[in-house]
């Protein structure tokens, strides 16, 4: 498979380590309206999945085939009415992971490939998707559904 700025990546966790993950953010995230994004909870760099920037390191420079530095991580909870205009990211999101901690939903993450093909990617609860966030436009659709997503991102740069 020719890599085109974005891959899926399977079982970054457990189960029971997504569980602890998402307890903790139960009780440490932030509500807050977020232009970009609705009505979201959010926690940076929160210590229940710091271990995720180690494990992810070689699966990324793998991927890129390249040597990259973490940078930083934060999660996010997302609802019905939530969504993600569409974007590139800043430079210290050069490469990002996004990592489904919980949902009840497939919402699926839409990108324009590095052939400018749009793709959407649905990633179950423990997967992931990385992608070339300084490069590829990326967004999601409103959730329309009563509904809870969490999320880890996970960022790297060259």
């Amino acid at each position: 498979m020719t890599y085109k700025g974005w891959e899926y990546i399977p079982n970054i966790i457990t189960e029971f380590e997504a569980k602890l993950i998402r307890n903790y953010n139960n009780k440490h995230s932030k509500e807050g309206l977020d232009k970009a994004r609705g009505l979201v909870k959010t926690i940076y760099i929160p210590k229940a999945s710091s271990f995720l920037m180690k494990r992810l390191q070689p699966i990324v420079e793998k991927i890129v085939g390249e040597e990259v530095y973490p940078t930083y991580w934060f999660n996010t909870t997302y609802y019905k009415d939530c969504y993600m205009v569409p974007h590139t990211d800043r430079p210290s999101c050069e490469i990002g992971v996004s990592l489904n901690i919980y949902s009840n939903v497939n919402w699926p993450l839409k990108l324009y490939d590095l052939s400018n093909i749009t793709q959407e990617v649905v990633t179950p609860m423990m997967d992931g998707v990385l992608y070339e966030g300084t490069k590829l436009t990326h967004w999601r659709d409103k959730l329309t559904k009563d509904t809870e997503f969490m999320q880890t991102f996970c960022h790297f740069v060259r």
